[in-house]
């Protein structure tokens, strides 16, 4: 599972002209979200699949032993939701180069309410409560060039 967050700025994506608009889309704020409602009502996800994409297999892709699982001995990283809420995604996404998103408006089932990094509330009640570097940045392995 990955995703390519690539936001572009109104000017870089024409209207009429797709052939020479920059490629991508902004959208990495709308993966779990998208993930979790498939695990609620489409059952095209089961959520031991979304933990693995979301957790587990990049903790271990990018060499992560203490992140990917929730266990003694490992950090305390948590995403708490409620199955019964709703999400509705943001016209124009969180960053500067962000025009718009074709998500814009959907509505999906459940909703992320608190995100722990180490121990660190970053999000409560859904609403972000810490910066960014909060907890600390991982330290990992290097990545093999493929």
């Amino acid at each position: 599972m990955a995703s390519d967050h690539c936001g572009y700025a109104a000017e870089e994506k024409p209207d009429q002209d797709f052939a020479h608009a920059g490629n991508g889309l902004p959208g990495l704020d709308a993966l779990l979200p998208l993930l979790l409602d498939g695990v609620l009502s489409g059952g095209w996800l089961t959520a031991a699949d979304l933990v693995r994409l979301t957790a587990a297999g990049p903790a271990e892709a990018f060499g992560l032993p203490d992140k990917g699982a929730v266990a003694v001995g490992r950090h305390a990283d948590l995403v708490v939701v409620d199955p019964g809420a709703t999400t509705v995604l943001a016209a124009h996404p969180p960053g500067p180069a962000s025009a718009a998103s074709p998500y814009a408006g959907r509505r999906l089932s459940g909703a992320v309410q608190h995100v722990v990094r180490r121990g660190t509330v970053l999000v409560r009640d859904g609403a972000p409560v810490a910066g960014p570097d909060a907890g600390g940045r991982p330290a990992r392995r290097q990545v093999p060039a493929w």
